[in-house]
């Protein structure tokens, strides 16, 4: 399974209030995980209807059990992983940005949450985002692991998200972004 992910160096990024940077849903497959040298594996992923894991543990299910937590905190380099794949359950994680950027305004979202296909979520995916000049706007960065369809199933975990950005430039002392990382809901 081919896992992609995006690297994208640029002196700045906007992303308007109608607009976001979408990465839900494009990490790792169902039954797949990071194999913690930049490829997959099946090797401690999500078993059964149990959520996938990635920065938190996938929620169990009815049976199963939960893949390792794994990837940096400070320097995420992974998408999440899928769900397990018992009774039809297909959730897909997020997937994976390293984005670093001379000045980012942003009014929309940057987001790779987990998504659920059939029945459990899907890990968050991870985010990596650095930022040497101007940062701005009120949007939201995210993570989030996908939901799930019944208390049965498990939800994702949530991803990672390391933000670094140069707190001495004006107007960055106090950031407006949101950052989430929240596990899915059953």
């Amino acid at each position: 399974s081919t896992v992609y992910r995006l690297n994208l160096t640029a002196g700045s990024l906007s992303v308007d209030a109608t607009s976001s940077v979408n990465l839900d849903g494009i990490g790792f497959p169902a039954g797949y995980t990071s194999n913690g040298a930049g490829g997959v594996t099946t090797t401690n992923s999500a078993t059964l209807n149990v959520g996938g894991s990635h920065g938190g543990l996938g929620g169990f299910g009815q049976s199963g059990v939960a893949g390792a937590v794994y990837d940096s905190i400070s320097q995420p380099a992974d998408p999440g992983a899928g769900s397990g794949t018992g009774a039809g359950s297909v959730g897909l994680g997020g997937g994976y940005a390293k984005l670093t950027l001379g000045s980012l305004t942003l009014n929309g979202n940057i987001s790779a949450d987990g998504t659920r296909v059939t029945n459990s979520g899907g890990a968050g995916g991870g985010l990596w985002i650095i930022v040497t000049g101007s940062v701005s706007g009120t949007g939201i960065i995210r993570a989030n692991g996908g939901n799930s369809n019944e208390v049965n199933n498990g939800a994702g975990g949530g991803g990672r998200v390391a933000f670094y950005y140069d707190s001495s430039q004006p107007g960055n002392s106090s950031l407006s972004p949101t950052f989430q990382v929240f596990g899915g809901t059953s």
